[in-house]
Formats: structure tokens, sequence, C-alpha cells
């Protein structure tokens, strides 16, 4: 006990700026999760985890999620035991905490980039204070990075880190399917004795486990379940979207992107690194062209750009002194760059969830609480309605399971009532038709309101409208699109509180 006290004193001795600008990070990161009010993509795993029997998750519910279970099997035991909706944002950021303590200290940077990382846009905010399986991506990233030096000897752990890593989500299986061809290339293709080489195919049929896991989870994909829109599998595809969304993650300036991008490039031949950064890259983009792509994934490119960064960091070459100083200072300047940009998105970022509700799901679901009609007969619309519910021990929405089962959205078109009753058309397409789904039969009427074309206030015949909860979905510098949701009662309700 006294060595380790002693070991400790000592850590904190010479680390101890690492520690002060952990805390300032924790600080900062608790603030905005206390003020941020997720969304549906954070709160559906929630609910599942929540509602969903356990076997029946892995079994059948993640292919219509089209995500490994990890990040639900984490939620699991907080979402039974009916712990608070805020854990899981915390989980979240504990993890982002985590994650900035290992770039912190393992990582070979010189002290001044490794403050600036942690703080950039996607490891702060956006794979941080927004709680989704993403937060896993750059965890499991940074500890291989950490391994890397030493994963020819310790090839179990860095196969079981592979393979955890392909089991956060379809992006996640991805990289690790690459950087796995890539460490079975390094190990197979040197010579070792017999025992040696027994250790490294079982290191090998690991990972490959871990994979099939993986795809075990999502495959095979039910035959009701809600298609991607317009999936395109066409080269042109490829070709015309994966500059824009290489340059959205960097810096959205495509002058600058190309010429950060260009000396690491250079960088990472010198270093012989370009297929761990071109092979895990060029997959995802080319599942990005498919159409499966939505802005917050880029983030997941910049995490394979800052994992190559630390790997070949410090690597040796055999350049010259001069040449190879050169380069370095150019490549770390080149990131400097980018991450200062990613820091000014996240400083925008934080101040506008801060000072603006991120989706009006908590305000409208206080709001019912307050109110007493969740036993009323509600019909919501809109997926993105189902936010609402972690705040309430079941279902609340007729319309969905009949008020009852589980209240987690499922991406099916025979299960879900809200889409078969073609509820987009509803708040979107065909106000004059909504009569023949309400027919005075709800006593309040939730509209979901998503996009810009939607109109906030709609005119239901026999519903009196009550007021609109706004909440926008805050991306880099901007309102990527509103969270909003507008209530309604059937005519001759009594007035209910806090109506404004």
């Amino acid at each position: 006990m006294l060595d380790y006290l002693e070991h400790l004193a000592l850590e904190l001795k010479e680390n101890h700026w690492i520690y002060l600008i952990l805390i300032i990070y924790i600080i900062i990161l608790t603030v905005l999760i206390l003020n941020h009010e997720p969304w549906f993509d954070e709160s559906n795993p929630w609910l599942m985890a929540r509602d969903g029997d356990i076997l029946d998750i892995f079994t059948k519910y993640l292919r219509y999620e089209g995500f490994p279970g990890l990040w639900y099997l984490i939620l699991i035991i907080p979402a039974k035991l009916n712990l608070p909706f805020l854990c899981l944002n915390l989980i979240s950021g504990l993890i982002a905490t985590v994650s900035a303590f290992i770039i912190l200290r393992y990582s070979p940077f010189p002290p001044f980039f490794k403050i600036l990382i942690p703080f950039s846009y996607f490891l702060f905010y956006q794979y941080a204070v927004v709680s989704r399986t993403y937060v896993l991506i750059p965890f499991f990233l940074f500890l291989l990075a950490k391994h890397e030096r030493k994963k020819n000897e310790k090839v179990f752990l860095y196969a079981f880190l592979l393979g955890l890593l392909a089991n956060t989500s379809a992006h996640g299986f991805i990289i690790s399917g690459a950087l796995s061809l890539i460490f079975a290339r390094d190990l197979l293709l040197k010579k070792v004795v017999w025992q040696k080489r027994l250790k490294q195919i079982k290191a090998l049929v690991l990972i490959g486990f871990f994979l099939f896991i993986a795809f075990l989870q999502v495959y095979p994909i039910p035959q009701d379940k809600i298609p991607h829109r317009d999936l395109n599998f066409s080269l042109q595809s490829f070709i015309q979207q994966s500059p824009q969304i290489i340059n959205d993650s960097l810096t959205e300036n495509m002058y600058v992107s190309l010429l950060t991008l260009a000396v690491l490039l250079v960088w990472m031949h010198k270093k012989k690194l370009l297929l761990e950064f071109l092979l895990p890259t060029g997959s995802l983009l080319l599942f990005f062209s498919f159409g499966i792509y939505k802005p917050w994934h880029q983030g997941i490119l910049f995490m394979v750009l800052l994992y190559v960064f630390w790997i070949g960091w410090g690597k040796n070459d055999k350049r010259k002194l001069f040449k190879k100083i050169k380069l370095e200072s150019l490549s770390i300047a080149a990131m400097t760059l980018i991450l200062f940009v990613h820091i000014y998105w996240a400083v925008s970022v934080s101040i506008s969830d801060y000072y603006e509700p991120y989706s009006g799901s908590k305000e409208i679901a206080l709001f019912i609480k307050d109110n007493k009609i969740k036993n009323k007969k509600i019909f919501a619309t809109g997926f993105h309605s189902f936010s609402i519910l972690p705040y309430f021990d079941s279902n609340i929405f007729d319309n969905y399971n009949s008020g009852k089962e589980y209240s987690f959205f499922l991406w099916s078109k025979k299960k879900n009532e809200m889409i078969a009753q073609s509820l987009d058309g509803i708040s979107y397409k065909k106000p004059v038709n909504i009569a023949q789904y309400l027919g005075n039969k709800y006593d309040y009427v939730i509209l979901g309101i998503k996009f810009h074309w939607q109109k906030e206030i709609l005119k239901l015949p026999g519903y009196q409208f009550i007021r609109i909860f706004k909440g926008y979905i805050f991306w880099k510098d901007r309102a990527l699109e509103q969270d909003s949701f507008s209530l309604y009662k059937l005519e001759n309700h009594k007035i209910l509180k806090n109506e404004s």
C-alpha cells in the first residue's frame, strides 16, 4: 500500500499538468452534459436496453438497428436498474474522459499538441456529450495505438482490442477488419518459431471470432426492416462524395483540407504508414458512398487519422536529420491547423447547446408530467418523438404498440404503426387527411418537427394547439435540423398549466 501511494505521489508530481488539463476537461464536459437534452439517436438504445429482453436484443432487435451490441451491452445494467436517464450521457462522458486521459498520458506528441486533442470537436462534444456508440471508436483506437509498438509481443491483447472495436458499429467493424488484415500481414510475413506462429494464428482466430459475432448480430437483415433510402452502389457516387466528406472531416475549407492532407500523406509515405491510413479510410468512404452516411460519421475518419498520426509520430526512419525534422514540423503544423478548426467548432457548439435546447423532448416530457396527462390517449408522429419516452417508465404513445409493450422504436414496416399509418404523410404532406387517423379518439397529439419544410403548427380538425417545444440538433457552428414538438389537445379539454 505504501509503495502504491509513493508511486501515485511521484506520478502526480511528474505529470501534474496532465491531471490539471483532465480536471478542466471533466468540469466543462460535465456542465455540458447536465445541460444537454438527448435526441432520438441517443435515446433509442437506452430504451432498448431498458425495455428489451436481453436475448431478443442480441438475436433480433439489433438486426433492425444495424449495429453490433457492445454499446447496448454497456447500457443494459444501468437501464435495467432503472437508474436516471442522465446516466446515458454520463457513461459517454466517462468513456470520453478515459480516451482523453489515454491521449494526455500515453501519446508520444509534444505537450501543446496533447492538450489540443481532447478539446477538439468530435472528442469533446460529438462523441462525448452526444451519447452514442461512436464514443467507443476513439477509445479502442487510442488503446490500439498505445500498444502498437508491442503488438507482435502482445498479440492476444491487440487481437482482443480489434475484436471489441469491431463490435462498436458497422464503422468500427470496417476499421477493425482493415487493421486486422494489416496485423495479419505483419505477423505472417515474419519468420518465427512454430510455437510463436501458433500463438499468432490463435490471435488471428480470436479476431475472426469477434468479427463473426459482430456479423451475426446484424445479419440476416429482417425482411420487414425499413430500408435505407437512395442506396447507391456506383463508382461515380464514391468519386463524387469522397472529397467532400474528407474535407468536411478536416476543416470544411477544400483548399486548406487538401493542403493539410497532402502534407500528412507525404509524412505517412515516409513513415511507411500509407496502407494503415488508406485501407480503413478508403473502406469507410466506400461504405459512405452507398448512401449509408450522416454528417456525424465524419469524425470516424478523423479518428483514423489521429490513430495513424499517433503510431507514426517518433517512428524511426532512415532520412537525414534535417529533412526528418522539417517534415515532422510540417506534419504537426498541418494537424495543429486542423485541430484549431475543430476546437472552434467545439466552442461554438458548446455555447449553442448550453444556451439552447438540443431537443425539445425533455421540456415536453416535463410538461406532460406537470399536467398529469401521461395516462391520457396520446398520438405521436415521427420516430424522433421516441426521445420523449425515456423520461417515463413505459410507453405513453397509444398509436405505438397500442400503448403497451416496449417503448423503443423498431425499424420494422410490420411492427411500427407510426410508419404504417403514414404519419410522415400526416405531418408533412397531407394534413387534410389527418381526421381519418385521429377521429377525436385521442386526447392529445404530439407533432414531431424535424425539417425546414414541415409546418410547425397545423390545423388539426377537432384539436387545439397548445404550444411548441423547440429543439435544435447543433452541428459544429450551426443547427443541422430541428428536434421540436408541437402539442395539441382535444377541444373542450380544460386549460393546462404552462401553456405559452
